[in-house]
């Protein structure tokens, strides 16, 4: 399954790609890598693709977003994107969302666009 993961900062977003690819069980499972360029960003890493590898996988990436996210005096909103195209956004400032990740990548049949309170 492959997720998209986009951050408001590229910043930060080349932070979250860093700490990802620093997680040992998350990258035994899962190939983290840049997002393809997007126009307008003038190649800086705003995107994340992450490709998981097995469903185990979902939980080690739920765990890495939510523990990089309460590391940082400042949560940036992130939204995750799932290969039906349907998003989860994960507001700025909220950092427990390990099982709102879980559940929206495990869901397995396309929904509409979702955002956790």
């Amino acid at each position: 399954m492959r997720i998209r993961i986009g951050v408001d900062d590229a910043a930060a977003s080349g932070e979250l790609f860093d700490w990802l690819r620093a997680d040992a069980s998350l990258i035994r499972e899962a190939e983290v890598r840049p997002g393809p360029a997007e126009p307008g960003n003038l190649g800086a890493l705003e995107i994340i693709d992450v490709v998981l590898g097995q469903a185990t996988a979902i939980s080690s990436l739920a765990l890495a977003v939510e523990t990089w996210r309460r590391s940082r005096p400042h949560r940036e909103s992130l939204t995750i994107t799932r290969p039906d195209g349907a998003t989860l956004t994960l507001p700025s400032g909220d950092a427990e969302n390990a099982d709102a990740i879980r559940q929206f990548l495990a869901e397995e049949d396309g929904g509409s666009d979702q955002a956790t309170q």
